[in-house]
């Protein structure tokens, strides 16, 4: 049994097994998960239906907020050298402070768009010359955060785990959706509904929702209008995203 194994595993053995584990995502070669989800999909080795696939405008600013909120201009710049190498000059050059106005959402800036935006849209593209896929960008400015994560003083609309409070029927943190929210919850709803049961968002009287196309296209939720946009990948800089060392496969 895998606990009774791990129970009279050494300390130094697992450590030495952790090393090995990718830094990110699920940990694969079992019974489980046989192969890696990335490569995987790459080979088109995988249980192939429709997929509906996105994130939120600001993921990163739920990490940053939980463990860097006190971060200074000095340790931004520092956090963005270490972890960019010999890039981490051009980083900074294009998401200086002054364009941010704190250095919590510059490096939120950073990691949204490095670990989360263009690698969804990596991600969607590859899957979507395999299968109808669809993509969304969550992007209410107002929207609550996550109860228990809100840390006093930081913006953390827009961040991960924001769209569930649309999606289900809770609030997140103290804060209650407002008229408006609701009617944006109620839409989104609706296309998740239809896609759970037809294998397209496809809601009677909304707004078409596109599928991913070599371009790009994503369905833009917001509060007050939902449509199909394409400046995602230019709005992530994922154009300079994709010529950085890591990035996943099919970008």
């Amino acid at each position: 049994m895998p606990i009774a194994c791990l129970r009279a595993a050494a300390g130094p053995a697992l450590v030495d097994a952790a090393r090995t584990l990718p830094t990110s995502g699920p940990a694969s070669g079992d019974g489980l998960l046989p192969r890696d989800p990335a490569a995987a999909i790459e080979a088109g080795a995988w249980n192939k239906v429709p997929v509906l696939i996105g994130s939120t405008r600001s993921e990163a600013r739920l990490f940053v907020a939980l463990t860097r909120p006190g971060l200074t201009a000095e340790e931004y710049a520092q956090q963005v050298l270490a972890s960019h190498g010999t890039a981490g000059p051009e980083v900074l050059a294009r998401y200086p402070l002054s364009a941010y106005g704190s250095p919590y959402l510059a490096l939120s800036a950073v990691m949204t768009d490095s670990t989360f935006a263009c690698q969804t849209a990596w991600t969607a593209k590859l899957l979507a010359r395999q299968v109808p896929t669809f993509t969304y960008e969550f992007d209410d400015p107002d929207s609550p955060t996550l109860a228990g994560a809100q840390v006093p003083g930081l913006d953390e609309s827009n961040a991960h785990s924001a769209e569930l409070a649309y999606l289900f029927d809770f609030t997140m943190g103290d804060r209650p959706l407002t008229a408006v929210q609701t009617g944006l919850a109620t839409r989104m709803k609706r296309y998740w509904g239809a896609f759970a049961h037809y294998g397209a968002p496809a809601a009677a009287g909304q707004t078409p929702w596109p599928a991913t196309d070599p371009a790009g296209t994503v369905l833009k939720l917001g509060p007050t209008a939902t449509r199909p946009d394409r400046s995602f990948a230019e709005d992530h800089q994922c154009g300079f995203w994709r010529t950085q060392p890591y990035r996943p496969v099919g970008a």
